[in-house]
C-alpha cells in the first residue's frame, strides 16, 4: 500500500508539472515582463502531512496515523541547479499500539534535521521540478509506550517548484527516509522565499 501511495504521489507531482507548463503560454510581451531569479540564499516553510505507518516490535503492531506539523529549510543554490539545505521539521502523530494483551491509543512526537542535496531542473521560467537526498537524524517520543528514541539514516525525497514573483516561489515536496518508524512518507505545500543575502 505504501509503495502505491507513492508511486501515485510522484505521478501526481509529474503530472502537475507537466500541466502547469501547458498553461505557461503568455504573449511576448508577458514574457519579457517576467523576470526569472534565482536567490543564492533561500528559506522554505512548509505545513507538513505525513500518511502514517505499521512496524511490527515484538508481539505488538504499532501504527501511526494523520501526522501534521512544519517545516523549515535554509538552502544556497549554487546558480548550475545544485542547491544545498539544512532542514528541520516537526511532526505530531496519532499513535496506535495493538498487542493481543490490549490496545493503546496516544500520540507521538517527531522532531528530525536533516542536511541535502537538490537538484533542480527548469521546464519553462518559473517550474522547476527537483529530486532531492541526504541524511537525516530524527527524534522520536511517544509518552505512553515509553518511547524516547533517536535515529538517523538517508533522507530522498522529489516535487515541483513554481515561482509566482521574484523572490518568492510556491514548493510542493513528497519525502521519505530509511528510518523505520509509525511516521511513513511525508507530503508538504510551502513558501520559498529568496533572502539575497549574498547579492
Amino acid at each position: 500500500m505504501k509503495k502505491q501511495l507513492m508511486t501515485l504521489t510522484l505521478a501526481g507531482l509529474l503530472s502537475s508539472s507537466v500541466v502547469l507548463a501547458n498553461e505557461e503560454k503568455v504573449t511576448e510581451n508577458e514574457s519579457e515582463n517576467f523576470r526569472h531569479k534565482e536567490e543564492n540564499v533561500y528559506l522554505v516553510v512548509k505545513g507538513l502531512v505525513s500518511a502514517g505507518d505499521t512496524i511490527t516490535e515484538e508481539d505488538a503492531k504499532v501504527k501511526g496515523s494523520n501526522g501534521r506539523g512544519i517545516g523549515i529549510d535554509l538552502g544556497y543554490r549554487t546558480g548550475m541547479g545544485l542547491n544545498f539545505e539544512v532542514d528541520y521539521a516537526y511532526t505530531k502523530m496519532d499513535i496506535t499500539e495493538k498487542s493481543t494483551a490490549e490496545e493503546i491509543n496516544t500520540t507521538g512526537d517527531y522532531h528530525s534535521v536533516s542536511f541535502d542535496v537538490l537538484y533542480a531542473y527548469h521546464i519553462n521560467e518559473p517550474l522547476a521540478v527537483f529530486a532531492k537526498g541526504g541524511i537525516e537524524y530524527e527524534v522520536e517520543k511517544i509518552d505512553k509506550l515509553d518511547v524516547d528514541k533517536s535515529d538517523n539514516g538517508f533522507l530522498y525525497g522529489a516535487g515541483i517548484e513554481y515561482e509566482v514573483k521574484e523572490n518568492m516561489a510556491l514548493i510542493f515536496e513528497y519525502e521519505d527516509s530509511t528510518i523505520d518508524g509509525p511516521k511513513g512518507y511525508t507530503l508538504a505545500a510551502g513558501l520559498v522565499i529568496g533572502l539575497d543575502l549574498l547579492d
